[in-house]
């Protein structure tokens, strides 16, 4: 009996445990599948949002590429357009441009030696330019000079450009002639009051009538020699061409342009009816070679020349004689200074065939450059004419004004 009660109840324990146990297992059985169940739903969720993510991304990814294609369509277009019109506006001639300049040169002047006593007050030049530009095509200058003797044209010429550079170009009209440096250098600009005989006697009022073209020898090359070759009528500034002439004058010039030291060289060339001389033909040539060192805080000048005929003045006789001459100019300006100092010296024979009609002498100046157009100079030469007794002493005191 007791036996039999043991034995019911260890069954009733195993009717009442494993039918709970079994729920239970069967119970975890179910969360756990439908856990996994939750979860594979949230993966299959989490994996379409990524790719609608992904195919939204690779969307605007393929609308940014084609809008930085269109952007860069568009520069190229305007890069095209700006080019195109920058070509047109430079193949259309600049509008004209008009420049008024000048100066006035007011000075005392005093000359004393044998047999002559200057002293005066006077205008030494008053000049007006007018300059129109009708770039790159051309130019026009018009120069007019007013002074104690009378009132002038100066310059009147065209300059046709040859080139983009405007480094070649031909010049028509009345102008200076590029025989040297002292001579193509501006009265405004000069350190002493006047130029060297040896460029005042070769072409008197340093201009003539004529043309010259000019073009550098190797054109990409802005160091390039540049070459003149010009033809004039020979007479002078505002002189009548065939008074006494019986050929056109001819000049070949070479220009070395290297900074600090720049050269030149030239020859002139001509014919006379020396009416003094019974109507000989006589030559007027002039060869010139000159040196320009220019860099703070040094200015040296040298020109030597010669040749046959001499010119004291435009429209007069030209002699039948050999002439040399030249000067040696060398100027100090202290960095940072307004004024130089300069000494000259020169020296002219108007007939070296002929002893005993040197000019010669030295020059000692002072320029204070009170602004970049207000200038006051003070020069004292002393010249030796072995054709004359003693000596002559200038003295210019001078005030110049650019406008």
């Amino acid at each position: 009996m007791r036996n039999l009660l043991w034995t019911l109840a260890i069954a009733a324990t195993v009717v009442l445990i494993v039918p709970h146990a079994f729920a239970q297992e069967t119970l975890g059985q179910s969360t756990e599948s439908a856990q996994t169940q939750d979860g594979d739903k949230t993966m299959l969720v989490k994996s379409t949002k990524e790719r609608n993510l992904e195919a939204e991304v690779e969307r605007l990814q393929l609308a940014l590429d084609q809008a930085l294609q269109r952007i860069a369509a568009l520069e190229a277009q305007q890069v095209k357009r700006v080019g195109e019109e920058k070509k047109a506006e430079a193949a259309k001639p600049a509008a004209p441009t008009i420049r008024f300049s000048g100066y006035i040169q007011g000075q005392y002047f005093n000359e004393s030696g044998e047999g002559s006593k200057i002293s005066r007050f006077d205008v030494r030049r008053a000049r007006f330019r007018l300059d129109y530009a009708l770039a790159p095509l051309a130019s026009l200058t018009l120069q007019s000079e007013v002074n104690d003797a009378d009132v002038e044209l100066r310059d009147a010429y065209i300059d046709l450009n040859l080139s983009s550079a405007r480094r070649s170009k031909l010049r028509l009209g009345q102008f200076k002639v590029p025989l040297s440096y002292q001579i193509l250098e501006s009265s405004a600009s000069r350190l002493t009051p006047e130029r060297a005989l040896i460029n005042t006697r070769s072409v008197p009022g340093e201009r003539d009538r004529g043309v010259v073209l000019e073009f550098p020898l190797q054109a990409e090359n802005k160091n390039s020699p540049l070459l003149q070759l010009g033809l004039f009528d020979g007479r002078g500034i505002n002189q009548i061409a065939g008074n006494g002439q019986t050929s056109k004058n001819y000049l070949i010039a070479l220009h070395f342009p290297n900074q600090p030291l720049a050269g030149r060289l030239a020859f002139l060339g001509g014919k006379y009816t020396n009416d003094a001389l019974k109507k000989v033909r006589v030559n007027k040539t002039r060869w010139m070679m000159d040196m320009q060192y220019d860099r703070a805080p040094w200015n040296v000048q040298l020109q030597f020349g010669g040749g046959e005929g001499d010119f004291p003045r435009a429209g007069s006789t030209v002699s039948n004689t050999d002439v040399r001459g030249g000067y040696l100019q060398v100027a100090h300006q202290p960095l940072g200074s307004k004024f130089t100092l300069l000494v000259r010296y020169q020296q002219y024979d108007p007939d070296t065939d002929k002893g005993g009609n040197t000019i010669s002498g030295p020059l000692l100046g002072i320029v204070y450059d009170a602004t970049d157009r207000v200038r006051y100079m003070l020069a004292l030469e002393r010249l030796d004419d072995e054709a004359k007794s003693g000596k002559t002493n200038l003295v210019t005191l001078r005030t110049q004004v650019r406008y």
